[in-house]
């Protein structure tokens, strides 16, 4: 696929036109089902993204690079469940102290504290924090939850997810 080659060149957004093209002609294949995926996951269409990558098969699913942007795409579309199962999965097959494992912990700390679970949130988040230049926003995170909110049940409110209520 020219598309791969443009994807690879860092010409998404090129990527992206030739690959849709071909898909407007009917061309099917995995390649081109997770190479949109990818092009969706990096404009940040995470909804576009996850229903590409669902058309793939199970062994796809074996790149570390397909399975972080899942979770990552479960996570932005608020199904933390899944995104805890998916990057919970990944990092246990990466290696510590790596950018990717940084990555991985870092979004799963996220996940379990959109879940509302600061205790595994911060866990994940400390194995990231001595590699700061990764992801500084862990220790941020720690430094909040363990010296500005004390109390653990204020901890549990400010990570439930905002609701609006409308007055009728």
């Amino acid at each position: 696929l020219v598309a791969r080659v443009l994807y690879e060149r860092r010409e998404f957004r090129k990527a992206e036109t030739r690959a849709q093209q071909a898909a407007e002609q009917h061309y099917r294949s995995h390649e081109l089902d997770r190479l949109l995926g990818q092009l969706h996951f990096i404009h940040q269409r995470f909804a576009q993204a996850l229903a590409q990558f669902q058309l793939l098969p199970d062994a796809d699913f074996a790149s570390r690079e397909l399975e972080s942007m899942l979770g990552q795409c479960f996570f932005h579309l608020a199904d933390y469940d899944a995104a805890v199962t998916a990057l919970a999965s990944l990092l246990a097959r990466l290696e510590p102290n790596t950018a990717p494992y940084s990555e991985a912990a870092f979004m799963l700390g996220c996940a379990w504290e959109s879940k509302g679970d600061i205790a595994h949130a911060q866990k994940h988040w400390a194995a990231v924090e001595h590699h700061s230049r990764y992801f500084p926003a862990a220790g941020e995170k720690l430094r909040f939850y363990s010296q500005v909110v004390h109390d653990p049940a204020l901890q549990q409110f400010l990570a439930c997810p905002f609701v609006q209520f409308r007055i009728a």
